[in-house]
C-alpha cells in the first residue's frame, strides 16, 4: 500500500455516513426494537463496532422524528459524571431537533439538575452544563433519571431512543447497587427504546442476569 494513502480500515466509530460494510440485518432489527420502545442488551468485544452500529441507527430514527440521545459511560468515575453524561446526552438530542436558543426553550421548563450554559470557546460557542447546588450525588442522579422520564411522558408526540454505552462501568462505583435500582425504577415501563451496550459480557449480562441484581 502506498504510505500517503489513507487506511481504509480504521478502528475509530465510523461517522453514520460515512460507508458501513453490511449489518443491514441488524440495522433493521434494531430499528424495529427502537420503534417498539424495547429494552435492549447488546454486547461484543471492544473494537467489534457496536457503538458504530448503534449511533447508526440512531441517525437514521432521528431521521424518522425520534429523539436519540446516547450517552457513553467508559471514563466516567462518579455518579456526579454519569449523570451529567446522561443529561449531555439529551441536551444534545434536543439540540439537534431543534435550537435550545429558539424554539427548544419550551423543553428546558422541566430541567433543574443541570442547565444549559454556552461557554465561548477559541472554537467559538460550545454547549455546556452547570448542576444545581446542594444536592447530594445520588440526588442529583435520581432526579436527572426522574426528570428525563418525566420529559419523556410530558412529550406524546416525540418518540425516543437511549443508547447506554459501556453501561457495565457503572458497577466500578461503590454505589452500584443503589444506581441500578435507580435505573430500574426509571426505564421499566419508560415509552422509549433503551439500547443497553457494553464490551465486558460477563459483567453486563450479571447486571440483568442475576436474579439478587435490581436490573434482573
Amino acid at each position: 500500500m502506498n504510505p500517503s494513502t489513507d487506511n481504509p480500515f480504521s478502528l475509530e466509530r465510523i461517522h453514520p455516513l460515512e460507508p458501513f460494510c453490511d449489518r443491514r440485518s441488524e440495522l433493521s432489527r434494531y430499528k424495529q426494537y427502537a420503534r417498539d420502545n424495547l429494552k435492549v442488551v447488546v454486547f461484543s468485544p471492544r473494537r467489534f463496532g457496536k457503538t458504530s452500529l448503534l449511533v447508526r441507527v440512531q441517525d437514521e430514527l432521528a431521521r424518522e422524528g425520534f429523539v436519540c440521545a446516547y450517552a457513553d459511560f467508559l471514563t466516567v468515575a462518579s455518579i456526579e459524571g454519569i449523570a451529567r453524561e446522561l443529561m449531555s446526552g439529551v441536551y444534545k438530542a434536543l439540540h439537534e431537533r431543534e435550537s435550545l436558543l429558539d424554539k427548544g426553550r419550551r423543553f428546558l421548563k422541566g430541567f433543574s439538575t443541570f442547565r444549559p450554559v454556552l461557554a465561548v470557546t477559541d472554537r467559538g460557542y460550545e454547549l455546556g452544563l452547570q448542576k444545581s447546588a446542594g444536592l447530594s450525588e445520588l440526588t442529583l442522579f435520581r432526579q436527572a433519571l426522574e426528570e428525563i422520564a418525566r420529559f419523556v411522558e410530558d412529550h406524546p408526540d416525540l418518540r425516543f431512543c437511549f443508547v447506554f454505552d459501556e453501561f457495565q462501568e457503572i458497577t466500578r462505583l461503590r454505589e452500584t447497587a443503589e444506581l441500578e435500582g435507580l435505573f430500574r425504577s426509571a426505564v421499566q415501563g419508560l415509552r422509549a427504546s433503551c439500547f443497553f451496550v457494553g464490551s465486558r459480557r460477563s459483567v453486563l449480562l450479571s447486571l440483568f442476569n442475576d436474579s439478587k441484581k435490581k436490573l434482573y
